[in-house]
C-alpha cells in the first residue's frame, strides 16, 4: 500500500498568518495519506503586544479567525516558535522577545500541533525563560521539537497519522544569546564552521527517527541570511547532506 504525504505550507509574518496554500503531491495511489501544514515564524514585536493588550491581560486568538479551519484541517500542523515565555513582565518584542502565555492558548486555538524551538532566539530571556518556554509547550499540548528541558526528554517526534509515522526534527545555526553551560546538550544547534562535526549531530538525530519507525524524515531547519530570499551556498550543502542522510 503507497503512503503518501501532502504538504501545505504557510506563510507567517509575526504572530498572524498572511497566506495558506496547498502544494499537492504527486499523483496518488490508493493508499494511506496524511497533510502537514508548515508556518513560519511566530512571534510579537512591541507594537502586536501593545495592540493586543486589555488591561494586563493579552488575547491573540482573533489573528489566527480566518486560518483557523485550514489549520485546522492538517493532520500535522506546525510553526516555528520563535520567542521566550519568561512568565515576567515586561512583555517585549525585538531584539529580546519574551511573550505572555496566552500565545499557547490561540495557537492551539488556530490548530497548531508541533512547535519547533531550536531558533536564534530561544534564549531572549536566557536561562530561566528558555527551560519554561519548552517546558510549558509541552505541558500545553504541544508537540516540541529542537529543545528539551532535560536528558529525560527528545529533541525530535515522531509522530503517527493515518498509520503513517513521521519524524520530526528540527536545529538552528546560531543561538543570539549563545549556550549556558545549563543549556549545552538540550538545543540542537549545528556550526556551519564546523560542518562535518554538526552533520554528525544532524545524522544521528535522523537515525534515531528512523530507529523509532519513521517512514518519513522532515527537517526543519533554522539556517541563512535574513532577509534573503535566495538560499545561499551553505544551505544548498546541507539541503543535499539531509537528502544524502535520508531526510525527506
Amino acid at each position: 500500500m503507497r503512503k503518501t504525504l501532502r504538504i501545505a505550507a504557510a506563510l507567517v509574518t509575526a504572530a498572524t498568518v498572511a497566506l495558506c496554500f496547498c502544494i499537492p503531491s504527486a499523483a496518488r495511489a490508493a493508499g494511506e495519506e496524511a497533510t502537514l501544514l508548515f508556518a513560519g515564524d511566530v512571534m510579537m514585536h512591541q507594537t502586536q503586544l501593545d495592540n493586543h493588550r486589555n488591561g494586563n491581560a493579552y488575547d491573540f486568538k482573533a489573528d489566527y479567525d480566518y486560518i483557523r479551519a485550514i489549520v485546522s484541517k492538517a493532520d500535522i500542523a506546525l510553526a516555528n516558535f520563535e520567542m521566550t515565555m519568561s512568565g515576567k513582565t515586561p512583555y517585549k518584542g525585538y531584539p529580546r522577545f519574551n511573550a505572555p502565555d496566552t500565545i499557547t492558548d490561540a495557537l492551539a486555538y488556530a490548530g497548531f500541533d508541533v512547535m519547533a524551538t531550536a531558533n536564534n532566539h530561544i534564549r531572549d530571556t536566557k536561562d530561566e525563560g528558555f527551560f519554561r518556554t519548552t517546558q510549558l509547550l509541552r505541558d500545553k499540548g504541544f508537540t516540541v521539537i529542537g529543545t528539551k528541558a532535560d536528558e529525560n526528554q527528545k529533541t525530535y517526534a515522531v509522530i503517527e497519522k493515518n498509520g503513517i509515522k513521521i519524524g520530526f526534527g528540527n536545529f538552528t545555526s546560531h543561538v543570539n544569546a549563545g549556550l549556558s553551560e545549563a543549556t549545552k546538550g538540550l538545543i540542537n544547534v549545528f556550526s556551519c564552521g564546523r560542518f562535518e562535526q554538526a552533520m554528525l549531530k544532524v545524522k544521528a538525530e535522523i537515525d534515531a527517527m528512523r530507529a523509532d519507525g519513521a517512514e518519513f524524515i522532515v527537517m526543519v531547519m533554522h539556517w541563512g541570511a535574513e532577509y534573503q530570499l535566495k538560499n545561499n551556498a551553505w544551505e544548498q550543502k546541507i539541503a543535499r547532506r539531509l537528502a544524502d542522510y535520508g531526510a525527506d
